[in-house]
């Protein structure tokens, strides 16, 4: 059961990324289309699963939807604005490092079990992120650190959050949760949106049919994701979970580029495959 979950949490994030490289392309050629492309995405999401809220909202699941959201909807600026202002090999690779901070939170707070073998498992994980950088002329600066920094925050809290929901009184309301925290997020980014309109900043982006088709497929990929990746916080040790699906996904993304873009393995990237398999399953252990 444990591996199943895993292996489809990393399948919809790997879906997730490639739809929206297709989304990406000619679409979000700045800071102000991608905060608009997420709050479409933000906003579908929340229709996909608008229909938890038929028979009243859980007021116990609002605090942590809230959370949800704004983390959201902050890891989808920053880490844009990352990507803009530095290299993005390097900024894929920090922000995949946020995966060690719900497996500390679960170790400190939960007290899950963490073992020598487990521990090794991780650092091969990282190690396997980390042979798929490569340089792309960007350099590093402060700014840059800072947009890193808070992406990887973010995103690291969102899973914190993921972990507190699930083993709490109100984990068997997944469908709320995911509609709250969507719709919140979209909340924050519609915000922005006219805060950008109204400082009269460059869009590119059009509100198309095609556009639109990828913006809901984008949107069913990521609310199936954080359904079934909540879901499996609620029995899934963080230290098994995190890296799992950061590796397995990861590794799909690789497989992916080889078929659609035939883009052909380095030597590189074939070490990281296997110690990626390796960490998977010294991880699972």
């Amino acid at each position: 059961m444990q591996l199943l979950i895993i292996t489809l949490c990393s399948f919809l994030s790997c879906l997730k990324v490639t739809i929206q490289g297709n989304l990406a392309k000619g679409n979000i050629k700045n800071t102000t289309d991608s905060v608009l492309a997420n709050c479409l995405v933000f906003a579908s999401t929340a229709v996909l699963f608008s229909i938890s809220a038929r028979g009243g909202i859980n007021t116990g699941v609002i605090f942590y939807a809230l959370a949800f959201g704004i983390l959201s909807a902050s890891f989808q600026i920053f880490y844009a604005l990352a990507l803009k202002s530095g290299p993005f090999s390097a900024t894929c690779m920090l922000v995949n490092l946020s995966m060690v901070i719900p497996v500390v939170f679960s170790v400190v707070f939960i007290n899950e079990k963490l073992t020598i073998v487990k521990i090794l498992g991780v650092i091969l994980c990282l190690s396997a992120l980390f042979l798929n950088t490569h340089k792309d002329g960007k350099k590093f600066n402060f700014k840059w650190l800072f947009y890193v920094f808070m992406a990887f925050s973010s995103t690291g809290g969102i899973s914190v959050t993921q972990k507190m929901f699930a083993k709490s009184q109100f984990a068997g309301d997944v469908t709320q949760f995911v509609f709250l925290g969507y719709l919140i997020a979209f909340l924050v980014t519609f915000i922005l949106v006219f805060v950008q309109k109204g400082m009269k900043l460059e869009r590119n982006f059009k509100i198309n049919k095609k556009n639109l088709i990828l913006v809901f497929s984008i949107a069913g990929s990521l609310g199936l994701f954080q359904y079934f990746s909540t879901y499996a916080n609620s029995f899934i040790d963080a230290i098994v979970l995190s890296p799992s699906i950061s590796g397995l996904a990861t590794m799909f993304q690789m497989f992916s580029a080889r078929i659609i873009f035939k883009e052909k393995f380095t030597v590189k990237q074939i070490c990281s495959i296997c110690i990626g398999i390796a960490a998977i399953i010294m991880i699972s252990i």
